[in-house]
């Protein structure tokens, strides 16, 4: 059975003990929401009657079992730890035909109940299209909400062996990275840049998660290729850069690193031409030190990564936006190579594009990594303050 989850995550949560993965798989698909949910309850209870009485703030924090209880320090404190998921294999070893036969017979309740109760809730809820895209971090596909009709973008992602997760101290709260990334930058006020997560299901083999689906709309890099059939023209290339560098702003001030910055990952309304930012399968938490793993598409990467080993959130996203922009005036990367990442001396612009144009990217595209602007000074940028226009571009 799965386990559902409302916006901001206002249903069933982890408690500390479940998320050790020490009960087995079995007794999870027996056990309904509501079983867990008392049980969860209880284990709060009697944690802090066994402590004793305790602070205010403390005795606080212990009952906030849901993300929506969750304060701007809560978040602040957040960490990322990794939980080994339990998966559906043999536990026998195959040494005799017996051994095989009995395995197989003992799988036979666990298999039917994969079969027909896995997405019981999930299915009763909506419908599956089409599939939309298809990425390292999972699979896209349209759907619909069987209640009013609601036109959704369905995401499943597929556990893996070892799952990064969030815990919040002094909380019973613990959520899967991506989905914790998304809630935290959901949180209100919320970005009309940045597309909103609706609900999400929790299976024992993956995750679902049901998003925004603003139509008519496509990817920046499908929106290029089959309705623009090449570059952008400035005014549509600077609209779509500032909506882009306010949703970057956002998930800053959320304190979220998005990592993943580039024409696939941004969705365009095509009737009004406005973005809204996807995808934070490649995202982290924002932090002050240096990060020494790479997350993303190597050719936005900027070059202090391969040369030396470790990189910024603030400087990358900045390159990354540099190299978004003379994508969408150039219709090219302006990289091919790594080697061109770290020793191209100079930018080839296609003609027609404007000396404040390029000078922006040029900025961005600084190889020394403190040179490069600062979000708000790109959003200052004159190129950038010189009119916008939301009209499609025919």
């Amino acid at each position: 059975m799965d386990f559902r989850f409302g916006p901001l995550g206002k249903h069933v949560l982890f408690t500390n003990q479940k998320l050790k993965m020490k009960r087995s798989v079995d007794d999870d698909a027996d056990e309904g929401p509501s079983l867990k949910r008392s049980r969860q309850e209880a284990a709060v209870k009697a944690t802090g009657d066994d402590q004793g009485t305790t602070s205010d703030l403390n005795s606080t924090k212990k009952r906030k079992m849901c993300f929506l209880d969750l304060d701007s320090d809560d978040i602040r404190s957040a960490k990322k730890v990794c939980v080994e998921v339990p998966q559906y294999r043999s536990t026998c070893s195959w040494r005799t035909p017996l051994a095989k036969l009995w395995e197989m017979f003992l799988n036979i309740p666990r298999c039917l109940c994969r079969l027909f109760y896995r997405n019981e809730c999930f299915k009763s809820l909506y419908n599956v299209g089409k599939k939309l895209k298809k990425g390292g971090c999972g699979t896209v596909h349209k759907g619909t909400r069987k209640r009013d009709g609601k036109k959704v973008a369905v995401k499943f992602i597929n556990k893996k062996d070892r799952e990064e997760y969030l815990t919040f101290p002094g909380t019973s709260v613990m959520l899967p990275l991506e989905v914790a990334l998304h809630l935290i930058v959901s949180r209100p006020p919320v970005s009309e840049h940045v597309v909103e997560l609706l609900e999400w299901f929790d299976q024992p083999e993956r995750i679902i998660l049901v998003m925004e689906y603003p139509a008519p709309c496509m990817d920046m890099y499908a929106y290029m290729k089959s309705v623009v059939g090449g570059a952008l023209t400035e005014d549509t290339a600077r609209s779509v850069m500032r909506q882009v560098v306010l949703a970057c702003q956002h998930c800053r001030d959320r304190g979220v690193a998005h990592r993943d910055i580039k024409g696939e990952n941004l969705l365009v309304q095509t009737d009004t031409m406005k973005v809204k930012l996807i995808d934070f399968g490649c995202g982290d938490l924002l932090k002050n030190e240096p990060y020494k793993k790479f997350a993303g598409t190597c050719l936005y990467y900027p070059p202090e990564c391969f040369q030396l080993g470790k990189y910024s959130s603030q400087t990358a996203t900045i390159w990354s936006l540099g190299v978004l922009l003379f994508t969408l005036v150039n219709k090219k990367l302006p990289f091919r190579s790594v080697h061109h990442i770290c020793h191209r001396p100079k930018l080839v612009f296609k003609s027609g594009v404007s000396k404040e144009c390029k000078k922006l990217i040029c900025w961005c595209l600084n190889r020394n990594a403190r040179a490069r602007p600062t979000l708000e000074e790109m959003l200052q940028n004159d190129w950038m303050t010189n009119g916008i226009h939301l009209e499609p571009q025919s």
